[in-house]
């Protein structure tokens, strides 16, 4: 809940600079997506494996959003 809540937020800041940016509509929502669950899993991962599980994740959530 708290990350959909997250997503939401920050979707609506950077939709505006998405636009002014002229970037691919794609761009921020896998910007977006890629660090929050990047961060929640980096969150629950064990002391010593946190960046790879961000790392991991954030790449995931950008392949996926990105074949939109």
């Amino acid at each position: 809940m708290a990350a959909a809540t997250i997503r939401g937020i920050a979707d609506t800041i950077l939709m505006p600079v998405n636009t002014l940016a002229r970037l691919p509509p794609g761009t921020t929502q896998a910007f977006v997506d890629g660090t929050v669950t990047g961060a929640v899993k980096a969150a629950r991962a064990p002391k010593g494996k946190k960046v790879s599980a961000y790392s991991r994740q954030y790449k995931r959530a950008f392949k996926r959003v990105s074949k939109l």
